[in-house]
């Protein structure tokens, strides 16, 4: 998976939290391309690894010794069967869903512009979006972009990437658009998803940005684990799935 990698690659090393019953804590680095983008997990021996030319992405489970590929292809076929199951489904699931986190059929995202902000030494522009109940808020540099192209970026959110939030529909894929608009990379940003009594939280914060050129060898898959094709058998597990919820 060797290339030849251009000027503009990032590092970024950024503290995380998900609250969600119980609150867990984290750091990551994240090593952007023009090509690749790498997440590693110290803590938890993961990483991710998306190829932007082939729109697959890898995770890399240290301790198991086993790299699990999907293609977005898949995933969106995935996401595609769960929403025509939700929709179908005779218990009014997707009505729940929606009705939990107030957002209604043709709902769109509202979009402010909040103030300034800086983290780590860059100029940022304060963001808030609100969807609903659910509410992001972002801080981000718009003198510092992703290596990543535009419209890679735009396919893998078309592809259903970004989240499974979106297999509930159009406002969903509204909200993603939405925080893909806002210029320049998101130093800091925080999710608040409401469910039922709890409310799911998610954060990021960079803590340190090196600009420069990134060695290949970054982005290689590390030699001797197993591989395999998790994006296949997702679909075969859901299709047996959905063919058992039919006889019922």
């Amino acid at each position: 998976m060797a290339t030849s990698l251009l000027a503009g690659d990032l590092k970024i090393t950024a503290k995380t939290e998900t609250k969600m019953g119980l609150t867990s804590k984290s750091t990551d680095v994240s090593y952007l391309s023009e090509r690749y983008q790498r997440t590693n997990n110290e803590k938890d021996k993961k990483d991710t690894l998306f190829d932007y030319s082939t729109f697959t992405r890898y995770e890399i489970d240290h301790k198991k010794k086993v790299i699990a590929k999907i293609t977005l292809d898949d995933m969106q076929k995935a996401m595609d069967m769960a929403a025509k199951a939700l929709a179908e489904s005779d218990d009014g699931s997707g009505e729940k869903i929606m009705k939990m986190l107030g957002v209604k059929d043709g709902s769109a995202p509202i979009v402010n512009k909040t103030g300034k902000d800086v983290v780590v030494g860059k100029a940022c522009d304060k963001w808030n979006i609100t969807l609903g109940e659910m509410k992001y808020s972002a801080s981000a540099c718009p003198g510092l972009t992703s290596p990543v192209p535009l419209e890679a970026k735009k396919k893998a959110v078309a592809l259903g990437g970004g989240t499974m939030l979106t297999m509930l529909g159009d406002p969903f894929m509204k909200l993603l658009n939405e925080m893909e608009k806002i210029e320049g990379l998101h130093l800091k940003s925080e999710m608040l998803v409401p469910l039922g009594p709890m409310t799911v939280r998610v954060s990021r914060e960079a803590m340190e940005i090196i600009e420069g050129s990134i060695p290949a060898s970054v982005f290689e898959l590390p030699k001797g684990y197993k591989e395999v094709d998790a994006g296949k058998k997702m679909l075969e597990d859901m299709e047996k799935q959905l063919a058992k919820s039919k006889k019922k």
